[in-house]
């Protein structure tokens, strides 16, 4: 036998204190009993033959203990249990090409989408997420799991420098994404796809609608600015900013009419994050609104509660003791 509540020992008191209360009111009444000089008067006024009051303190005391014991809530003996997990599969695909150095949003736009990205994870319930980082080739971070912490940890240690071809392949991590998806057992998929919108890529369009016709959902998120901002290259060891063949600095700019369109594609939304979030509030509550089905379904043993037993025992002690008392009553009546 095990109790759940363990920290609630000191419940185990209540009986004692009982003991105590009975003793000092016996003790009491004992004294007041020495000082009448006719028993039949003491009687009268209340007080009960020791042989009838013996026994009404240990029905309460013990009554007392039972109760104190479902209070703990002991359990032995096992139960299975089958869980259905509630919810969808959602593949984050995350840009992480130099572009997303610019510095257009604070601090910088990689930076900023991971904030963005970790509001929205916060804000699933029992959704399974999956990671995916492209530039100029898509690599798999995080499998699908509901598992937030772990996959927020994959999150924040990106880099641009984690993935060596530069670029920005959208289509092949779209691909990516779709072919993990399909082999998820979830039924309902979305793809958030978190980007500045430069795309090398010639085939994106065909993906989404391709995705369109497999009932998966494709969320854009806009990371930058329309008027843009230079590239910095301080966070891969480098000074100064990008530059073009003719010694230019290179600016990148929020290319939204591209996410707009992707998104179009498979009926999903686009969202540009901005510095207060406001956006990907409604994003999140978008996200809310959309049907979760079955992802997962856990069998596990559970053991079995017993705090009835000690409960109706203690209750049953507790009327018995109650009779007891009236039947007194009518005694001396």
């Amino acid at each position: 036998m095990e109790f759940y509540r363990q920290e609630m020992w000191f419940i185990l008191l209540i009986p004692i204190l009982c003991i105590f209360i009975i003793l000092y009111g016996r003790t009491k009444l004992k004294d007041l009993r020495n000082r009448f000089a006719n028993l039949n008067t003491l009687f009268k006024s209340g007080y009960k033959k020791p042989s009838k009051t013996i026994l009404k303190p240990l029905l309460l005391i013990t009554a007392m203990f039972f109760i104190s014991i479902s209070l703990l809530q002991p359990q032995w003996g096992t139960k299975p249990e089958t869980f259905i997990i509630q919810g969808l599969d959602m593949m984050v695909v995350f840009d992480i090409s130099v572009s997303m150095l610019a510095n257009d949003v604070y601090p910088d736009r990689i930076s900023f989408a991971k904030q963005v990205i970790t509001d929205v994870i916060d804000s699933l319930g029992n959704d399974r997420v999956g990671l995916i980082g492209f530039a100029g080739k898509p690599y798999y971070f995080c499998p699908l799991t509901v598992d937030y912490e772990a996959f927020k940890l994959y999150l924040d240690a990106m880099t641009v420098q984690d993935v060596p071809v530069q670029g920005t392949a959208m289509d092949l991590s779209l691909q990516l994404a779709e072919e993990v998806l399909e082999k998820s057992e979830g039924k309902y998929r979305i793809i958030l796809l978190v980007s500045d919108g430069e795309d090398h890529s010639e085939e994106t369009m065909d993906i989404g609608r391709d995705l369109q016709k497999k009932g998966i959902l494709i969320f854009t998120v806009g990371i930058g600015t329309i008027e843009g901002g230079p590239i910095s290259l301080s966070n891969i060891g480098k000074a100064g900013y990008k530059k073009d063949k003719k010694g230019n600095v290179v600016m990148s700019s929020l290319n939204e009419k591209l996410l707009y369109e992707i998104a179009e594609t498979t009926y999903g939304g686009y969202f540009r994050a901005t510095q207060t979030l406001e956006t990907i509030d409604l994003l999140k509550k978008e996200l809310s609104l959309l049907k979760r089905g079955k992802i997962k379904e856990e069998k596990v043993t559970r053991k079995k509660d017993r705090f009835q037993i000690p409960l109706f025992i203690g209750i049953i002690l507790i009327s018995l003791e109650f009779l007891l008392i009236e039947r007194g009553i009518e005694d001396e009546e």
